[in-house]
């Protein structure tokens, strides 16, 4: 079962190392540091600045509905790619935020697979297939 360790900050938020690219090529993108957000539906929101060095290009907009029932102000959608650092790489829509916090939400975790499993002071992701294969060997 293939595992991939993150960490907890100081705060005590849980972040990963993942890759986001704009062609999904091998050996293109950038790797960043991205906070498991699960109380976002989406696959990956990235800063400004980090969406321009890609060169992603926003072909739509969107508005999220936050946790105290208020819609956000438009924000713009690019296609592009991630994975956790080492995998292949997903296709997604990366969700161009004023926000300065890479962001991972629940459609990454889905798209590539990966089960989030954290404890007092760990982050781990591991292969959906690995850890369903665990738990049904479970008494």
């Amino acid at each position: 079962m293939r595992v991939k360790h993150g960490q907890l900050d100081d705060r005590g938020h849980p972040y990963v190392e993942i890759m986001v690219s704009a062609t999904g090529s091998p050996g293109s993108g950038v790797t960043l540091n991205a906070l498991v957000d699960t109380g976002f539906s989406g696959f990956v929101s990235l800063p400004v600045i980090a969406a321009s060095e890609l060169r992603l290009q926003p072909h739509a907009t969107t508005r999220y509905e936050m946790a105290n029932g208020a819609l956000c102000e438009p924000v713009p959608l690019a296609r592009a790619f991630a994975c956790v650092a080492g995998d292949s790489f997903a296709p997604g829509v990366v969700t161009i935020s004023d926000n300065a916090t890479v962001l991972m939400g629940v459609e990454f975790l889905r798209v590539c697979g990966k089960g989030l499993l954290m404890f007092s002071g760990q982050v781990i992701l591991v292969d959906e297939k690995g850890l369903a294969d665990f738990a049904a060997k479970q008494p």
